[in-house]
């Protein structure tokens, strides 16, 4: 029988990282003249990318939104794995069901960063794939995107979908596979509005709920 593969959200997921984020969304609108944004801001907009993101918060200025992307990725390339701590739970987790499970990341993020973030956490090794925003040109929640990471993956286990936003969520529900909200993550949505089925507070009950499903 194929393992199951557990295809987790990275940012509020896996890792804590709001804070290098704001820090180089703020760097990018300070410098073309746009105001700062909060942490409020950041859970409201942060799953679906940093165009995106950007977008939310430029008014008028639409030409300029491919200039304050590049001048965010230049400052978060050389920041992202500042100011990072793992989720509870996340080593204890990876390193002890390592053999039961094919561990897969999936973040609309570019997939440098994630490796650099996984990297610097000392995490990247228990990854079997790590599919970012430039593996395909769709990004979550799209069921394309999936359809790809699927013939991009040789298992053919059960997929259980592992994030902390209504992105994650919709992603899921899209792939028509089972998912697991991790709770108090990067989103203003509540976890009941969410998904009224799975949810965790921490990785240390990941493997009692995939055993639920």
């Amino acid at each position: 029988m194929d393992k199951k593969v557990l295809i987790f959200d990275l940012d509020g997921t896996l890792v804590n990282s709001k804070k290098s984020i704001i820090d180089a969304f703020n760097y990018s609108f300070i410098k073309n003249g746009l105001v700062k944004i909060d942490f409020n801001y950041f859970k409201k907009n942060s799953s679906k990318g940093s165009k995106f993101f950007i977008e939310k918060n430029l008014n008028k200025k639409r030409d300029i939104l491919n200039k304050i992307n590049n001048d965010f990725h230049h400052k978060y390339l050389n920041i992202c794995d500042q100011n990072i701590w793992c989720r509870a739970g996340v080593r204890w987790f990876l390193n002890k069901f390592c053999q039961k499970y094919i561990f897969v990341v999936c973040t609309n993020k570019k997939k440098k960063y994630a490796k650099k973030i996984l990297n610097k956490l000392e995490i990247k090794k228990y990854f079997y794939k790590i599919y970012g925003s430039d593996f395909s040109i769709h990004k979550k929640p799209s069921r394309n995107l999936y359809t790809e990471i699927s013939k991009n993956l040789n298992s053919k286990g059960e997929r259980i979908v592992i994030g902390d936003s209504e992105v994650d969520y919709e992603f899921a529900n899209n792939c028509k596979k089972k998912f697991i909200l991790l709770e108090d993550g990067y989103t203003n949505y509540p976890a009941k509005k969410i998904t009224k089925n799975y949810s965790i507070a921490n990785f240390f009950s990941l493997e009692k709920t995939i055993n639920l499903l």
